[in-house]
Parts: structure tokens; sequence; C-alpha cells
């Protein structure tokens, strides 16, 4: 019977909290969009994107404290960690699953969580709410129609540039999450281009990175490298574990690169980035034997992060309760 009970509350634990952030997602991102829409149209270009960043801070804040406050939850990051905070990067990272959960926790451990800008399919941009407010945050969608793309990505760097704010911009150069079917496509493509199959990533795409390489504003690449323990990759197992209190949670390998010691060639950045590509395959299967990345005696420092709070939270559920005051208010004088 006492075995019976524990899932028991375990369901219903999850399920309470599923309900609270569906509730949360529902009511904050189409606050979040309309109000991003009316200070697009009267804020400055400039002004706008530092409050942007602070509102999608306060937003995210949420997300990263409903996954952290589990038990046994932990991030560690291991590698180059002196010199990252508010430090604008291209962000290459390998795509195990759902990798946006140890990536908000590293772009909060360095004051950069409002500041994230993911590259993502058009697709999302016409989801109702959600996919609005990702646009007026300033994420970059991509079609796949490498000409049309490419205008767009030299125009929202050049926006970067004169808007003078920092940022982290997460390339998944696979374009695909790491899958059995998508393993079993990228060898027989690796095999087909004279390519040795990698083992624990997908071949890298080069010609979205060709454009970004050419169009940054910044002093580094962050070569990122995420793998798991105790844990799936999951929406189900990063927000609804199962109770349990073993450590679980996402290892996060940092390993900075100059972007000018990065080739300006097509050829040349092809090879870079499969040859990196290559050095985080080296790691994931390190990882796998040892249950770690390597780190000490030259190879980086480690770190554990600490979770996130409910009172780190307080500033966020304030700001958002001042809106949501504001938009009942404006909601009355209209129809009274």
């Amino acid at each position: 019977m006492a075995g019976q009970s524990k899932p028991m509350a375990v369901r219903i634990r999850n399920t309470a909290v599923m309900v609270m952030l569906f509730s949360y997602v529902f009511l904050c991102v189409n606050m979040l969009w309309s109000t991003l829409a009316i200070l697009r149209c009267v804020l400055p270009r400039k002004l706008y994107a530092n409050v942007s960043k602070r509102l999608v801070k306060w937003f995210l804040i949420l997300f990263v404290w409903a996954y952290e406050r589990n038990a046994g939850y932990r991030t560690v990051l291991t590698g180059d960690l002196d010199g990252l905070r508010r430090e604008s990067a291209m962000i290459i990272a390998n795509h195990p699953g759902q990798d946006w959960a140890p990536l908000y926790s590293f772009a909060l451990s360095n004051d950069m969580l409002g500041h994230v800008l993911p590259i993502v399919k058009k697709s999302l941009q016409w989801i109702p709410g959600f996919g609005w407010a990702m646009y007026l945050a300033g994420v970059i969608f991509l079609s796949r129609k490498f000409k049309q793309d490419k205008m767009y990505i030299e125009t929202m760097m050049k926006c970067l540039r004169e808007d003078d704010v920092p940022f982290h911009i997460w390339l998944f150069a696979e374009g695909h999450r790491f899958t059995k079917k998508g393993y079993e496509a990228g060898v027989q493509f690796a095999k087909s281009r004279g390519i040795v199959p990698y083992k624990h990533v997908l071949v890298p795409r080069t010609k979205g990175f060709t454009v970004l390489r050419r169009s940054l504003d910044c002093k580094y690449i962050f070569d990122v490298t995420i793998a798991y323990s105790g844990m799936k990759p999951t929406v189900s197992d990063i927000l609804l574990p199962d109770g349990s209190s073993r450590e679980r949670g996402p290892h996060v390998h940092v390993k900075k690169v100059l972007l000018a010691d990065v080739p300006n060639s097509d050829t040349g950045m092809d090879a870079f980035l499969k040859d990196l590509y290559r050095k985080k395959d080296k790691l994931l299967a390190h990882f796998h034997a040892h249950g770690r990345f390597p780190h000490g005696n030259g190879k980086g420092k480690m770190k554990v992060l600490r979770n996130v709070n409910f009172q780190d939270c307080i500033p966020a559920i304030a700001t958002y309760g001042c809106i949501a005051s504001l938009w009942v208010a404006v909601g009355i004088c209209l129809i009274t």
C-alpha cells in the first residue's frame, strides 16, 4: 500500500505542476507578446531592445525554477568557465533532446537569460501567442531557403550591432534532435560524402554557420556539449520526474573559441565545424564511459550551478502582476 501511495502522490504533484505551468504560459505569454507589441510601437528601438530582454528574462525564470526545484536536479558546468558573464557569443551545441533546459540554466548563471536568441524553424513563428512573443523577443526564424535566410540573418545581425545589447545565439548545427532514425540517416549521409560517421552526434550543416560567422560582431564562439545523467532529455523527465532524490540533470561542457580563429572561407568553415563536432563526439564518448566530462589537470574547471529558488522569482511575479493589473484596468475602461 505504501509503495502505491508514493507513485500516486507523485502523479498528483506532477498534475498540479503541469496545470500551474500551462496556466502560467497561457496568461503570461499573452501578456508578454501584447505588452511587447505596444512597447515596440512607442519606444526607440535601442530602448525597446533593453526593456524587452528584461521582460523575457522574468518570463523565463519561472520555467527555470519549474525544473530546477525538483529533488536531486543539478546542472554541472565544466571547461572554460572564466569570463563568461554578460559575454556575447554564438553557442554551437549538440542536440540530444529538449536542450533548452541546460542552456537556460547556463544563460541565467551568466546573467544572459533574457538575451538568448535561439535559431528555430519559421513555422514556430505562427503559433498563436507563443510564436508572436518569440518574434517580438528577437528569436531568429529560418525558412531553410538559403538566399532568403542569408538576407534575414544579415539584417538581424546588423540590428544586434546597432542595439548594442549582449546576446547568446543558439545554433544547433545538426538541424534535428539526436534520434535513432536521424542517426542512421546521418551515418548513410556521412558515408556518401566520404566522412567518417560520428557516434554520438549528427553531421553538422554548415550553410547557416557560414552566414553567421561573417555577420557576427562578438569575440567568442562557445562550443557547448550537452549530456544527461539520471534522466532523459524529454519534457516529461525534465518537468515531471519520478519523485526520487537521486542526483540527476544535465552536464554542460564549454570551450571558448575566438571568432577570429575561425577560417573565413566556405571550405575552411566547413572543415572547422565538422572538426568541432568530431571533438564533441570524443567528449560524449568520454562522458558515456565515465559519467562526466573531463576537467582538472589543465582540462578546465568544474562547478555545480545553484538552483533557482522561489525567492528568485518574486521580481518576475511582481512585474507580471503589475502588467496584469494594467491590462485589467484597460479592459475595464474599454467596456465601461
